[in-house]
């Protein structure tokens, strides 16, 4: 999914299901080919995504750098990842697992670290922190994690803890947080040959977030019981995206 910068859903709640059929729809395919004619795909209020410029062009002991599984419920292949607005539904339920894989802030190495959000976009979001972070890895990680939110105006309204599993398979993507409800599994999709990726450059996933690009993927399990949310969805959009930042773009 993406969250548009500037775009606020209704606090109202209630627990729909998504098709399981999936299928990119009429509405999405008439939103890429309008934004083609333009000349550009800009989601939100006229802001643009980060081109991880700053990051690209900074020596790679000074990045941070990583990988979201996420998935949302918006149909395959999620118009919101186009700068589109959330479909079949008005709001994006989501959940969102983060591996970080190097780089430090605070002078707190991140490689190896996790946590996890369950959100609805613009609503709220849960953050789930592994059990197993020292304080002053709590504290840098909530302090990026908070940072991603303000990217598309979701407030945190909690905190939870929990053994946080993640599995970046081939086949198979699988996330959960232990001692409680949440999960997610995945499939890649695959091209015409059935064999080859389908891919996104610079795909719009927490608005702005400098996600660098995804390999496009379909939601089997998203599931879960958070805080002012619950949802269970399957054969919905799902991501599995690379990032890259500067601890100075964190605010």
């Amino acid at each position: 999914m993406v969250r548009c910068a500037g775009w606020r859903r209704s606090t109202l709640s209630f627990n729909p299901k998504a098709p399981t059929r999936v299928s990119i729809t009429l509405s999405i395919l008439s939103y890429l080919c309008a934004a083609a004619a333009a000349g550009s795909m800009v989601a939100g209020q006229g802001e643009t995504p980060s081109t991880g410029t700053e990051a690209a062009q900074a020596p790679a002991s000074e990045r941070i750098f990583g990988r979201i599984l996420e998935a949302c419920s918006c149909s395959v292949s999620c118009p919101c990842n186009f700068g589109g607005h959330p479909n079949p539904h008005w709001f994006c339920d989501s959940l969102a697992f983060f591996e970080f894989q190097g780089g430090e802030i605070d002078k707190v190495a991140l490689a190896g670290l996790h946590f996890a959000f369950a959100e609805r976009s613009g609503n709220g979001a849960t953050l789930y922190l592994d059990t197993r972070l020292s304080e002053a890895q709590r504290r840098a990680l909530r302090r990026v994690a908070n940072w991603i939110l303000s990217l598309d105006g979701t407030p945190l309204v909690a905190v939870l803890t929990g053994p946080i599993t993640i599995e970046f398979g081939q086949r198979e993507l699988r996330a959960s947080v232990a001692e409680t409800d949440l999960a997610l599994k995945a499939t890649p999709l695959r091209g015409n040959d059935g064999v080859s990726a389908l891919t996104v450059s610079r795909p719009w996933i927490f608005g702005p977030f400098p996600v660098t690009s995804s390999r496009k993927c379909v939601a089997r399990t998203l599931h879960a019981r958070a805080p002012g949310l619950s949802f269970d969805y399957g054969g919905t959009n799902a991501n599995d995206a690379v990032f890259e930042f500067l601890p100075s773009q964190v605010r």
